[in-house]
């Protein structure tokens, strides 16, 4: 059975938005070359894996998507919080990057490994406009955009959203990582559940 893990996390890229990463589209970056660079930052409140406990662990992956999602060579940065024990920061370090457990979809999309380092990693604030830091170069905020009345825009079932149902928005603030300094712009939000039962994903690459 793969181990279940859950939690809050919230992305910033800088593609203006809306952003088309969770959709599997074009990046709609600054610069009109068609690529995105991102964050996500996640703490998880439940989770084991291989019987290492992981509820109170936050991580952060700095991602670079040279064109859309599903095209694959991502170039990924891992942050685990450093109060995290060692064996929780393999643990972490083994889903997202290994392609093992509940974080296995994305993996095998990597195509380059730009390390991981142990840093403060934090995500709080109200659930609908959750704030998240990583070290003290990366500080941003999420605020969703708004239905007509008044409620957070959300989107389900996009095949590349980290949850079933996340918020969309806009990010503001600043992203330094992994030789990487981006304008944060676009954003998602939401409640981590994996794994999640939908179909598999289909990696159709388009360039």
């Amino acid at each position: 059975m793969v181990p279940r893990i859950s939690g809050d996390y919230v992305v910033s890229c800088w593609c203006r938005p809306l952003c088309a990463g969770p959709f599997d589209g074009r990046p709609n970056d600054p610069d009109g070359r068609g690529e995105c660079r991102s964050v996500v930052v996640v703490h998880l409140d439940e989770g084991r894996f291989d019987e290492v406990e992981l509820a109170g662990v936050s991580f952060a992956a700095f991602v670079h998507y040279p064109a859309n999602v599903s095209a694959g060579r991502w170039s990924l940065g891992l942050v685990v919080d450093r109060e995290a024990a060692p064996e929780q920061a393999r643990a972490v370090e083994s889903m997202v990057l290994r392609g093992e457990g509940p974080l296995s979809d994305g993996a095998p999309l990597i195509g380059c490994h730009l390390g991981t380092i142990r840093d403060a990693v934090g995500v709080g604030g109200p659930w609908d406009e959750p704030a998240a830091a990583v070290g003290t170069s990366t500080q941003f905020t999420f605020e969703p955009f708004r239905a007509l009345d008044g409620s957070p825009v959300r989107v389900r079932w996009a095949p590349f959203g980290l949850a079933e149902e996340f918020l969309v928005g806009r990010t503001s603030g600043t992203v330094v990582g992994f030789g990487s300094r981006f304008d944060p712009a676009s954003g998602e939000a939401g409640r981590l559940e994996l794994p999640v039962d939908r179909p598999p994903l289909r990696f159709l690459p388009r360039i």
